[in-house]
């Protein structure tokens, strides 16, 4: 039996390979903590007994029942209030978990593209979660996007010749007086997917999400893993020098061309706040 490199103590479960770090699920699931805490820190903090939405998204539905369980461990002891938006239209296997770690569940329904890219996906998501989120007095939004998402989405953006979308991965913006933060967006998604097999999580969306480039990062990163943290200045960098201009009122991202518009050509064509339709809590 292997023991947990961090607590020394407990079988580890799994092994990080990013670091080499055995790991048991303890001491995983502080790891994804301590990720949460440094995104939100990264973004500006969140004051006390805030308001907190987490979307079950449909770019990674998965990802989001993780977070739910992260963060509301994280923001127990600041008082805040973490409200769950579960679509109806996301096939949830084990929705017991939600009540079992003490967060507001709302259903509501929103309908889905069938078919969109990574970053289309991804602003359909900030648009409807900010959206419902500013309805009922939200602080935030949290998002289960990791690192590797935020690498995948700049090189889809470089490689669709769409420079204008790579702010999009930055760790966070606003959409109104929303903040929007990507609360697993320092860490790589292969950690967050080992906790999720830990907790048993089952979840499946309606929308099937295309990514060019992540064949060819993953067959990179497969023998690299610490290629994933080398892009992190690369990210930051690339973004400050796109991040111009206007930014859409729903998703929040850059709006790209010379015209008045006040929403990006995505979300006019996507529509996502008029996909929604609340529900009450049930």
């Amino acid at each position: 039996m292997a023991l947990c490199d961090a607590c020394k103590r407990r079988e580890a479960v799994y092994l990080r390979t990013y670091s080499g770090q055995k790991l048991c699920k303890t001491c995983l699931r502080r790891t994804l903590e301590r990720a949460v805490r440094r995104a939100v820190s990264e973004a500006g903090g969140l004051p006390p007994r805030s308001r907190i939405v987490i979307p079950v998204t449909f770019t990674a539905p998965h990802l989001s029942l993780a977070l739910l369980d992260v963060a509301a461990r994280v923001e127990r002891r600041f008082g805040s209030e973490i409200v769950a938006l579960v679509p109806n239209e996301v096939e949830v296997f084990n929705l017991s978990l939600l009540n079992d770690i003490g967060v507001r569940v709302m259903r509501l329904s929103v309908s889905p593209p069938k078919e969109a890219s990574l970053s289309e996906c991804l602003r359909f998501d900030v648009a409807w979660s900010a959206h419902v989120a500013s309805s009922i007095g939200g602080n935030a939004v949290l998002l289960p996007i990791t690192l590797t998402d935020r690498i995948l989405a700049t090189l889809d953006s470089i490689i669709l010749g769409m420079a204008w979308l790579v702010p999009d991965s930055i760790i966070s913006r606003n959409v109104g007086s929303v903040k929007i933060i990507h609360a697993f967006g320092t860490i790589e998604g292969e950690t967050v997917a080992a906790y999720v097999a830990g907790m048993g999580i089952e979840a499946w969306s309606p929308c099937k999400v295309r990514s060019p480039s992540k064949k060819i990062f993953y067959s990179i990163a497969y023998k690299r893993p610490e290629l994933e943290y080398s892009a992190l200045k690369t990210i930051s960098k690339l973004s400050k020098l796109a991040r111009r201009g206007r930014t859409c009122k729903m998703c929040g991202g850059p709006i790209f061309g010379k015209g008045g518009e006040s929403v990006c050509s995505i979300c006019e064509r996507l529509k996502p706040t008029e996909r929604i339709n609340l529900k009450p809590s049930r």
